[in-house]
């Protein structure tokens, strides 16, 4: 008797969806001791990359990997911008308060803006939304490039912010964009760092007496300059391929070569400061 034995492979494909965002927070009234009345936190994939408050008054790297951006020109206009957004939110909350009718108590007003990127199918989206008291004040709709809101509160802010259709299209290119360019190369020095910190684990050495090839890319498309390793180690009955991609040049915004760069006026100032209500 023959037997037919069919195979049928399948592969897998893993999609990930990866987000990066800034998120602040405005507090007025009587604060909880460790509780600052201003603060700005930036995640990637959840994980804090950056944070400020109003008490420290300076931006932090929360992760290792972050550290190699502290001397750059961007960590300083960085903190420089959150310390005019808390000039901003302390501002915003007592005309909040005042079209609420409230004459005290303890208010907090938040925005939460960013993009997401699935790894997989290249589908991208940025979102942007504020809050007052935990409450839903004002959405930015990405498809319309048009704010919206159902809080009467928010009528007046909404009409000032949808007539400037110049700030309207700038933030629509942000979003679009430069927000999904920086999280992929966020993502990009992420994983190195984890790749570094893999093969520098204890036991047999993945690099002692193991050729490495060395590569260089100078296209600075992207404002860097890559020094990129292939590196093969063996171990007992295993081969094992690490690349590592490492940057050496100052961080600066992309040019003309990257393609998710669009040229305008004041990204970073138009995303992070229109927020005068």
């Amino acid at each position: 008797m023959n037997f037919l034995i069919f195979c049928i492979y399948i592969p897998l494909v893993h999609s990930e969806l990866h987000s990066f965002i800034t998120t602040y927070t405005g507090i007025n009234g009587q604060t909880i001791a460790g509780i600052p009345e201003f603060s700005a936190v930036t995640t990637l994939d959840g994980r804090q990359i950056d944070y400020y408050d109003s008490e420290i008054k300076k931006l932090i790297p929360r992760q290792d990997w972050m550290k190699e951006f502290t001397s750059t020109d961007m960590w300083k206009e960085d903190t420089e911008i959150r310390e005019e957004v808390q000039k901003i939110y302390k501002n915003n909350i007592h005309v909040l308060m005042q079209r609420y009718n409230q004459s005290r108590g303890d208010h907090t007003y938040q925005r939460m803006y960013g993009c997401e990127w699935d790894d997989e199918t290249d589908i991208k989206s940025g979102f942007d939304r504020y809050s007052y008291d935990g409450e839903d004040f004002i959405t930015l709709e990405m498809k319309n490039s048009r704010y919206k809101t159902s809080v009467p509160q928010a009528f007046a802010t909404v009409q000032k912010w949808n007539k400037n259709t110049a700030q309207l299209e700038s933030l629509k290119k942000y979003y679009n964009y430069e927000c999904i360019y920086w999280l992929k190369e966020f993502l990009h020095f992420s994983k190195a760092a984890f790749k570094k910190t893999v093969s520098h684990l204890p036991g047999q050495s993945f690099t002692k007496s193991i050729p490495k090839i060395q590569t260089v890319n100078n296209t600075k498309s992207s404002g860097f300059e890559y020094t990129s390793h292939i590196i093969y180690a063996v171990i007992p009955g295993i081969l094992i391929l690490i690349a590592i991609g490492c940057c050496w040049k100052k961080l600066k915004p992309c040019k003309k070569h990257d393609p998710y760069y669009k040229k305008y006026d004041d990204p970073l100032l138009l995303v992070h400061l229109l927020q005068i209500i």
